[in-house]
């Protein structure tokens, strides 16, 4: 980390002073997701040009390496400062361009499910920031042996809200991270529901911004099950997540997760004289992960920030006349449902583990004596 001389003076330094343990990362006791991923703050500073087009982006997991790199720009003095140049990732050099404007950010993510609380940072900005929401995707149903093969779950949808004015800097307030709901298990299990992800409420629907789960995987041959609703979300920008296909004694594929792009995919039916199960539905209208195959977990998605995305569906299982049937295959991070199980007239296989949801925050910053960061020329 660098140290700025006199650092508690403005002169030097250009972000306002907040507590460490807003910003820094907690001890290893904090509680993780299902993928072992923490709650965590960024910092990230942009280069743009005059139309806006981002030249560069470095991020910081210290706020003071973060300040030490804007007042090196700010005074003029980051070309002969090249220790400076090593603090973001990826590293900055002088040969991104002239001319050049350079804006702040502070990203956090939520992703734990047993996170119930969050407290705003002493520098929230109410009149530049963004909070994002995916639901969790629903479970995948089992096969029902000689019946007919799960459907696959529905994905989670997608919410967003900017300027979030309704509360302040220093806030407290209750979040929510909705579950991936339960694989059906065999023979005739029925997944589980994806849990709601919502910011400030009690609810989803008392909240500032949310997204709905997707439904669980259950059905015959002819049922689909649908993804969350954009409908039942809160947020100036709503999709909902993908529905599934329908089964016949393959699984059906499970639905992608809704995204800032579009719907998630609707995953693939089953069907055929060869029994195959289905692929998932893709996320974010094709631009998060990618559906798996027959039995195959759906790819994370990771075009919303870093490795925060969304999931395309799991694949539904493989069905046979007799015997050997396949699972289906689980959820994409975060938000894809799970694909159906395959089933037999002997047997019958779990379907997919839906995933959960996660909640993503940014905010711009005011800098101590500058309105902007100003035009530099190197």
């Amino acid at each position: 980390m660098i140290i700025l001389p006199d650092i508690n003076f403005p002169k030097n330094k250009l972000l306002m002073n907040i507590p460490r343990q807003q910003w820094r990362t907690p001890s290893q006791t904090q509680t993780k997701d299902i993928f072992g991923k923490e709650n965590n703050t960024r910092f990230c500073i942009s280069a743009r040009l005059n139309d806006g087009y981002t030249k560069w982006k470095g991020w910081f997991d210290d706020r003071d390496d973060a300040d030490a790199f804007l007042y090196s720009i700010i005074s003029g003095n980051i070309i002969t400062e090249p220790a400076i140049w090593r603090l973001p990732t990826p590293e900055w050099n002088p040969d991104i361009g002239e001319n050049l404007s350079y804006d702040f950010a502070t990203v956090a993510t939520i992703t734990s499910t047993s996170t119930t609380t969050y407290q705003l940072p002493n520098d929230w900005n109410i009149s530049s920031n963004s909070i994002e929401c995916l639901g969790g995707g629903g479970g995948g149903q089992a096969g029902q042996t000689y019946s007919v093969g799960g459907a696959g779950g529905g994905g989670g949808a997608y919410s967003k809200a900017t300027n979030v004015s309704t509360v302040g800097p220093g806030a407290v307030v209750s979040v929510a991270i909705g579950v991936g709901g339960s694989a059906g298990i065999a023979s005739a299990g029925i997944g589980g529901v994806g849990g709601n992800t919502y910011f400030n409420g009690s609810n989803l629907s008392s909240s500032s911004v949310g997204a709905a789960g997707g439904s669980a995987g259950a059905g015959n041959a002819t049922a689909t099950v649908t993804g969350g609703a954009a409908s039942s979300g809160v947020g100036s920008l709503k999709y909902s997540g993908g529905s599934s296909g329908t089964a016949w004694w393959g699984g059906a594929g499970g639905g992608g997760a809704g995204g800032p792009n579009g719907n998630g995919g609707v995953g693939g039916a089953s069907g055929g004289s060869t029994y195959p199960g289905s692929s998932g539905g893709n996320g974010d209208n094709n631009l998060g992960g990618a559906g798996g195959g027959a039995g195959v977990a759906g790819s994370s998605g990771n075009e919303i920030y870093g490795s925060i995305g969304s999931g395309g569906g799991g694949g539904g299982g493989n069905g046979s006349s007799s015997g050997g049937t396949q699972a289906g295959g689980a959820g994409g991070s975060y938000g894809g449902a799970g694909g159906g199980g395959g089933q037999s007239s002997s047997t019958s296989s779990n379907g997919g583990a839906g995933i959960q949801g996660a909640m993503v925050l940014t905010y711009t910053h005011f800098f101590n004596g500058w309105s902007n960061m100003p035009m530099m020329g190197f």
